[in-house]
């Protein structure tokens, strides 16, 4: 049933299982592995409006994760979710080196330094067109930065999730433009995206990103595509693998992704 490369268990602030629980129903669902990405988000400077979120715990991270690796030998891998800030390069740069690690998101969580999913004044001080073009032009400076520093581009269309205007969908339509520079910059610099699905959880009818941008990725010459459930609890594991990947390979890709000692390893689909 492939790998899920996006999951959070309660080393993360925000998730809620043990590793070994997710491994539990990891095996039950029939998934062939799972990757833990544990969220590492730069707080400074900001108020992050949420007194769970916290910084990366280091500790946990050795003691939960690094040595149930040894347990869960060929099942699970030890991954990474970072928030990508233009305005830490230090802090982004030292947390990719932290660890041996098997894959690294990286993720656009805090824009412009807002933390979005937490403070809805990103959205409401500008229209749909100005706080999407802001967000992708954000999303492009990571690019140029960090391109070395990860391997795919979590929920490219992050931002539509919280959006606050009555159509929150980031249509490739509508923003084409910087979508395609978004795909080129990551082409260029040898990263992908991802096929996160989290977004059926939150009310949509797609994944993130849409199909058009999987289709446009595709026709640009994108051929790293991972799948996640950024699952933060057991049951939401897999979730919609099914549509997603019908999708995938509806938008012209014979292959999924993932990765090891942050090499890709390709599955077909």
């Amino acid at each position: 049933m492939f790998i899920d490369s996006h999951v959070h268990s309660d080393i993360s602030f925000d998730g809620n299982s043990s590793v070994d629980e997710f491994v539990v129903e990891g095996k039950k669902q029939g998934l062939d592995g799972i990757i833990f990405t544990e969220h590492y988000d730069i707080f400074d400077g900001m108020n992050p409006h949420d007194e769970k979120a916290r910084p990366f715990d280091l500790c946990d991270y050795e003691v939960k994760l690094w040595n149930s690796l040894e347990k869960h030998k060929g099942y699970i891998r030890a991954g990474v979710e970072i928030g990508l800030r233009p305005d830490t390069p230090v802090a982004v740069k030292n947390a990719s080196k932290l660890f041996d690690y098997d894959f690294i998101i990286g993720s656009s969580h805090i824009v412009c330094g807002v933390n979005v999913s937490h403070d809805d004044s990103f959205c409401n001080a500008r229209t749909k067109e100005e706080a999407y073009c802001e967000y992708l032009e954000e999303v492009c400076e990571n690019i140029r930065l960090y391109g070395k520093h990860f391997d795919v581009y979590g929920h490219l269309d992050y931002i539509a999730r919280y959006g606050t205007y009555e159509n929150k969908i980031m249509y490739y339509s509508e923003f084409s433009s910087l979508i395609d520079k978004v795909l080129r910059l990551l082409i260029e610099n040898g990263c992908g995206i991802e096929v996160n699905t989290a977004a059926y959880r939150q009310g949509f009818d797609s994944p993130h990103p849409t199909f058009d941008v999987i289709k446009r990725f595709r026709e640009l010459g994108g051929e790293i595509i991972t799948l996640g459930s950024d699952a933060h609890s057991p049951v939401i594991l897999g979730h919609r693998f099914e549509s997603a990947l019908a999708l995938v390979k509806e938008a012209g890709f014979k292959r999924i992704c993932s990765f090891s000692k942050r090499k890709p390893i390709f599955q077909n689909i």
